[in-house]
């Protein structure tokens, strides 16, 4: 099965915060995220949704979530939240456009939460 990847909807916050929490609890059986959480994320001023985010897509379901933020430019930060039970295709389809994405910037170092 193929992964796709795609910018997000802001009308997707809760289902992106589940996803999100599925990975934290899979990786430490706690859940930190809610809509309006996600919502802050989807709106930040230093993230273009269109441009800056991604989520990973499988048959239709939500699989993965990243971002990549200059903290500060020329660095940029990724933050990638994939559960654990997914494959690796998922997580390495989320690097590679990270990297491509901060690539386009300019970025000179490129740091990461997974």
């Amino acid at each position: 099965m193929s992964v796709s990847l795609r910018a997000p909807r802001l009308g997707e916050a809760a289902a992106i915060a589940d996803l999100v929490n599925r990975a934290t609890e899979e990786l430490v059986g706690e859940s930190e995220e809610t809509e309006t959480t996600v919502r802050q994320w989807l709106t930040a001023p230093e993230l273009d949704p269109e441009n800056d985010i991604r989520l990973a897509e499988r048959d239709g379901e939500l699989v993965g979530y990243a971002d990549v933020a200059p903290h500060p430019e020329p660095n940029y930060w990724v933050d990638a939240r994939v559960p654990h039970s997914e494959g690796d295709e998922v997580r390495d389809a989320l690097i590679g456009w990270a990297e491509e994405r901060a690539a386009e910037r300019a970025g000179a170092k490129m740091r990461a939460f997974t």
